[in-house]
């Protein structure tokens, strides 16, 4: 199982343009990004956020991409998955 989903995040096409930032009262913001897939036995929900950090009002440079959130689905319901968010984060292609 670990794998096949592995293996379906690495074939996502992630980029710095997914994630909107608008700079507030903080030199830190924060973006999330929802990515849906299917493998040939999940439905995979994977929420990422990504910090940037604003050098001025309108420059910023991307600081660290962490992983919110990882659902894994089968035609039974949720099924437990035991991935690292380090694992997932060195598959991503980012």
């Amino acid at each position: 199982m670990n794998e096949e989903i592995l293996n379906g995040i690495a074939k996502l096409n992630i980029s710095y343009d997914d994630f909107e930032h608008n700079l507030e009262d903080n030199n830190y913001t924060y973006a999330y990004n929802t990515y849906i897939f299917e493998t040939d036995n999940y439905m995979v929900t994977l929420e990422l956020c990504e910090t940037a950090v604003w050098e001025s009002y309108d420059y910023y440079e991307t600081n660290n991409l962490e992983v919110e959130n990882l659902i894994v689905e089968n035609q039974d319901g949720v099924v437990e998955c035991n991935l690292s968010d380090e694992e997932i984060l060195k598959h991503i292609n980012y």
